[in-house]
């Protein structure tokens, strides 16, 4: 009985050890956690839309947003309210890489300013609020841009239109 037990023993850990290395591609535990995490498909970049097709201006009853493109993968953004009745408003200055697969731009060291206008329209005063503003801007096609401020809550619309030429 001992040695029909020690057969019994013996066979199943010779099937252990040879199902074990019976994956032949030699990665390792590790290796294949990677594998995993790699995406399935392809990006097909003949379907995105290139970076300047984001270039305008984009508009809601609170805010004005000018984007231009600074270099390749670069966009500057001017962002200003609605001037007040008296004659005060803000603005914001902000550059970030835009993500061509996301169509998104984060953004640091955003500078807010309170700006100050005469009756004619002209500024008159422009005082910095801050200088290390931080957000994101996403656009969810070239015809749509939503801004999140990560610095402060905003007051009005965060979902822009774009301005047709």
């Amino acid at each position: 009985m001992k040695k029909a037990l020690c057969v019994l023993l013996c066979v199943a850990l010779t099937v252990c050890i040879f199902a074990g290395c019976s994956k032949g591609d030699g990665k390792s535990a590790e290796q294949e956690k990677f594998d995993s995490l790699k995406p399935s498909e392809s990006v097909n970049y003949d379907d995105l839309i290139p970076i300047y097709e984001f270039v305008g201006t984009y508009t809601n009853d609170d805010y004005s947003v000018v984007v231009e493109q600074e270099s390749d993968q670069i966009l500057t953004f001017i962002v200003t309210t609605n001037t007040n009745d008296d004659g005060t408003g803000y603005e914001w200055q902000m550059t970030g890489y835009f993500s061509d697969q996301t169509y998104r731009v984060n953004y640091t060291e955003a500078v807010k300013y309170a700006v100050t206008f005469d009756k004619n329209g002209d500024e008159t005063d422009r005082t910095a609020e801050y200088e290390i503003g931080s957000g994101t801007m996403q656009f969810t096609d070239s015809d749509k841009l939503f801004w999140e401020n990560d610095t402060e809550r905003l007051d009005g619309s965060i979902e822009l239109a774009r301005v047709k030429d």
